[in-house]
């Protein structure tokens, strides 16, 4: 007995705990499904509750029919080095909103402030310059092409919105304002292009 538990020891101490680690590899991050465009008021809210959130236009948020996923834990899924790790899923609208700091959060529409629902846990997304989008390592899985939506962050609300989000219902004005230098994407769920 004594002998098998000095092997048991000796070989926990020989082999590194790093191995039982998960290897580096180029898997595609984890992502959070449900995340779907309001068709009313054109930002991106996380439709996976009984409440799907405040909408500025009325009522509630409408899903879209594209189902989006957000990445959760880093932008590996993209060659750029361009990531943004300060989105935030708001507590009080449902929508996804960014703020570099927390106490400067924007106007949200169920009133008052966004509030992310845990300031610890944050949404990942690649933000890009210029007039065509970056190179992603998933282009082409499985032989599909994996679709990507490109959008912008509302000067007003500093709610994510979709590229036809401009002019529509905004809780930090009259209409969001989109108007701002970089795009950010995000990934359509189980839709190969063209849907």
């Amino acid at each position: 007995m004594k002998k098998s538990l000095l092997f048991l020891l000796f070989t926990l101490l020989v082999i590194p705990l790093s191995s039982f680690a998960p290897g580096n590899s180029d898997e595609i991050v984890s992502r959070e499904r449900n995340w779907f465009t309001c068709m009313k008021c054109f930002t991106v809210f996380y439709g996976g509750r009984q409440s799907q959130g405040v909408c500025k236009a009325g009522g509630e948020h409408q899903r879209g029919s594209v189902e989006l996923l957000l990445n959760m834990t880093d932008c590996s899924d993209c060659y750029s080095d361009n990531c943004s790790d300060q989105f935030y899923f708001c507590k009080n609208c449902s929508s996804l909103f960014y703020t570099p700091d927390k106490s400067k959060s924007a106007p949200c529409a169920a009133g008052g402030k966004h509030a992310a629902e845990n300031w610890d846990f944050k949404y990942y997304l690649t933000k890009y310059r210029g007039p065509d989008k970056p190179v992603f390592k998933d282009e082409n899985v499985n032989g599909k092409q994996e679709c990507r939506f490109d959008g912008y962050i509302c000067k007003n609300c500093h709610c994510y919105l979709t590229s036809e989000g401009g002019g529509q219902p905004c809780a930090g004005g009259k209409t969001h304002d989109a108007n701002m230098s970089y795009k950010f994407f995000v990934l359509a769920a189980d839709s190969p292009c063209g849907f």
